[in-house]
């Protein structure tokens, strides 16, 4: 477990036990069960905050991984929902990425 998904644990420890208890099941389900290898057929772009602390960032680099040619792009100072928090970059990473699709051939 990374130091940084540690941490996240550990902030949660302020929550209600039963959402403590919840996370951590969860937690167990991800690390046990790695995602599998699979083709989606289309270009992908894994947009994630480098502070979300649901999807940790190593996490959204295995989310790329597992779909082979997949772009990441970690937004800093953004959580969960980067597109809300900071709707700027986010937007621009979105259009530049369908821009360089639409630049493609096939």
């Amino acid at each position: 477990m990374s130091a940084r998904f540690r941490q996240a644990a550990l902030d949660t420890l302020v929550v209600p036990p039963s959402r403590y208890i919840r996370l951590l099941r969860t937690m167990r389900r991800v690390f046990a069960n790695p995602p599998e290898p699979f083709d989606p057929g289309c270009p992908v772009l894994v947009l994630a905050g480098e502070m979300d602390r649901t999807t940790t960032p190593e996490q959204a680099e295995e989310i790329a991984r597992c779909t082979g040619t997949a772009t990441l792009l970690q937004l800093p100072s953004c959580g969960h929902f980067p597109w809300a928090e900071d709707s700027g970059p986010a937007a621009d990473a979105i259009l530049d990425f369908l821009r360089g699709q639409a630049r493609k051939p096939g």
